[in-house]
């Protein structure tokens, strides 16, 4: 029998398992946490209270792998928002037009898309799932990966044969010493550093609002010298609204009340503070810094009636 191991229980390994399920005899798939019970923020995931959104490509791609898995999306509550026709995009130089295309996003917490991709991807039982389960190693050699050492719920290390592993376990990899402890070498690794860094609230919108509203995109301005900043606001399930600052070295977004609402204020268009003047905090805000490759923050606020200012957004 051919056995394929898993490691990290996250949307790619959950995606790569659900792929090797038709390819394998037996699939396992290890995760070092527990998931949670409902459409929440799973632990281990740094970027789990950020805005995520998939776009046209990508849902297509995983309606494709997990038929019905949009539509499961947008009857938990996610929202589709044609592009750029459902969105007001300021850009660097000025408002998008508003168009229809066959361009989309589809808007939702990060913990409703685990959860839905989870139970379409997982439900069948062709995947064994192995919760609270460490992986420890590699075994093999230099030549050939036999299996995985793991400690399931605190127990003494064992030994799973594989015939692959699939390593998802993302930032927190070990997969460099473990390739190294089985003699395979040192294996090179290049960082970017990339000086972004963004702050994220949750808030409860006003109910006119809630459903209705477009997608918000304001993109950094290029002032010469300044750090590049901007914001996004996208409906979520449950009557709310996930706002995300962004700015790079020397602009980060505060993640208190006041700062986040003052950093809004402050960037080139009112459109996303205004918005948030409207709304109610739901989250405490948070921040994830990024150090290589990647980065974020965790805030809150949001909502409609836009000020008069020099710039103002297109009607369709």
């Amino acid at each position: 029998m051919s056995r394929a191991v898993v490691l990290g229980g996250g949307l790619a390994g959950v995606l790569a398992a659900a792929v090797l399920a038709g390819h394998a005899d037996e699939v396992v798939l290890v995760e070092g946490d527990r998931y949670p019970s409902g459409p929440r923020p799973r632990r281990g995931l740094p970027q789990s209270h950020h805005s995520h959104v998939l776009v046209a490509g990508g849902a297509r791609a995983l309606d494709a792998l997990l038929p019905g898995t949009v539509d499961a999306l947008l009857a938990n509550g996610a929202h589709l928002r044609g592009l750029p026709g459902d969105a007001l995009i300021f850009s660097a130089d000025g408002w998008f037009r508003r168009l229809r295309t066959d361009a989309h996003l589809i808007s939702c917490t990060r913990g409703l898309l685990d959860q839905v991709v989870r139970r379409r991807a997982l439900g069948g039982g062709d995947v064994e799932v192995w919760e609270d389960t460490r992986a420890l190693g590699l075994t093999g050699d230099e030549a050939r990966i036999t299996g995985v050492s793991v400690s399931r719920r605190g127990a003494p290390p064992e030994t799973v044969r594989a015939d692959l592993v699939v390593d998802a376990t993302g930032r927190r990899s070990h997969a460099p010493r473990w390739l190294a402890g089985v003699g395979a070498g040192d294996i090179e690794e290049v960082s970017v550093a990339t000086g972004l860094a963004y702050a994220t609230r949750l808030y409860q919108a006003p109910g006119d609002l809630a459903a209705a509203i477009p997608a918000i995109m304001l993109h950094p301005g290029t002032a010469k010298g300044q750090p590049a900043r901007g914001a996004t606001l996208f409906p979520v399930e449950d009557g709310r609204w996930i706002v995300t600052l962004t700015g790079t070295r020397g602009g980060e977004p505060p993640t208190d009340e006041q700062g986040f609402t003052a950093f809004a204020r402050s960037l080139r268009h009112p459109i996303v503070a205004d918005l948030m003047a409207e709304a109610t905090p739901s989250v405490p805000s948070g921040r994830t810094a990024t150090p290589s490759t990647g980065g974020g923050s965790s805030s809150g606020r949001a909502c409609p009636p836009v000020s008069p200012s020099s710039a103002t957004p297109p009607s369709r």
